[in-house]
C-alpha cells in the first residue's frame, strides 16, 4: 500500500489526505467566533480576551467578581470571597501589566501545537508510504499528543499546602494577598475555577500560639477553609469537543487502514 500526502487537498484526494484535512479543520473549528487562534496558528495570537463573571449560587456574597481570560492568561480580575474561617472579605485583584498564566492552558497549547507541525509535515510535503504500519504509527503519534492535551484539561492539579507554598504567581495580586490567604486558578475541562484558600498555623503540641511567619518558613500550615467556583469558557468547550472529534477520527481511520490490511493479506493467501 503506497499512500502520498500532498499540500492541496481536492475531492479527489486520496482517503488519507481527505483525513488530515478534516482533522485539522477540526481542530481549527470556530464557535461564537471565541475559538482561540493559538490553535490555528501559535504565531498569530489574536484571540479577543473573555470577560467571565463568578457568583456563588448557595451565597452570592460568598463568592463574586469577574476574570479576564486572554489564552492562557488571566489578564485582569476583581473577585470578593468570604471564606468560612476568616472573619474579613478577601480582595483578589490582577492588573493588565502582571497577568496570572493558567499552565493548564499552556500544556494543552504546547501539544496542539506540536500535533499540528506533524500535520503540518505530512500536508505541506510530498510523504509517501509503503505499509499500513507506518501510517497507524502516525495515527498512535497524533492519538498520543491530542489524549495527553486531552488530559491537561481535564485533570487539575492537586492543590494542597506545599502547591500553594511553592506558587510563584501569588506576586502578581494587587495590592499582594495576606499572607494567610491564596487564590489559584486552573481548567476543569472547559470550565475556568478560582481556588481561594484560607491557611493558619499548625496547632502547638502543647497549644502555644504558633508565630505565623515561623509556620511559613517551617512550612507548618494547614488549609482550614477553602472555596470554588467555576464558570464555562465557550472556546475551551469548542476545543475539548474539537479534540475528541479528532480522537475519534484517528481511531476511525485506524480501524479502515487495519481492515484494508487484513483484507489484502487474505486475498494475497487465497490467491
Amino acid at each position: 500500500m503506497s499512500v502520498s500526502f500532498m499540500s492541496k487537498t481536492s475531492p479527489n484526494d486520496t482517503l488519507w489526505q481527505q483525513f488530515f484535512f478534516n482533522i485539522v479543520r477540526a481542530s481549527t473549528a470556530e464557535r461564537d467566533g471565541e475559538c482561540p487562534d493559538f490553535i490555528r496558528n501559535n504565531d498569530n495570537l489574536t484571540a479577543k480576551p473573555g470577560k467571565y463573571v463568578f457568583n456563588s449560587r448557595n451565597n452570592p456574597e460568598s463568592f463574586k467578581g469577574f476574570v479576564t481570560l486572554f489564552q492562557n492568561l488571566i489578564v485582569s480580575a476583581d473577585l470578593q470571597i468570604k471564606l468560612p474561617t476568616s472573619p474579613i472579605v478577601l480582595r483578589a485583584n490582577i492588573r493588565e501589566d502582571n497577568p496570572w498564566k493558567v499552565p493548564q492552558i499552556q500544556a494543552c497549547s504546547n501539544l496542539l501545537t506540536k500535533m499540528l507541525a506533524l500535520l503540518n509535515h505530512h500536508t505541506s510535503n510530498s510523504v509517501a508510504y509503503s505499509s499500513a504500519s507506518q501510517i497507524i504509527k502516525l495515527l498512535d503519534q497524533l492519538t498520543s499528543l491530542l489524549t495527553s492535551a486531552r488530559k491537561t484539561l481535564d485533570n487539575p492539579p492537586n492543590i494542597d499546602v506545599d502547591a500553594i507554598l511553592h506558587d510563584r504567581q501569588k506576586v502578581v495580586f494587587n495590592p499582594p494577598l495576606p499572607n494567610e490567604f491564596a487564590v489559584l486558578f486552573t481548567v476543569l475541562r472547559d470550565r475556568l475555577v478560582v481556588n481561594a484558600f484560607h491557611l493558619l498555623p499548625q496547632k502547638a503540641a502543647d497549644n502555644r500560639k504558633v508565630d505565623p511567619k515561623q509556620a511559613i518558613s517551617q512550612k507548618k500550615l494547614e488549609i482550614t477553609s477553602r472555596s470554588s467556583e467555576s464558570t464555562p469558557v465557550p472556546w475551551l468547550t469548542t476545543l475539548v469537543v474539537s479534540v475528541s472529534f479528532c480522537l475519534e477520527q484517528c481511531q476511525l481511520m485506524k480501524d479502515k487502514i487495519t481492515m484494508f490490511e487484513q483484507y489484502s493479506i487474505s486475498k494475497t493467501i487465497d490467491s
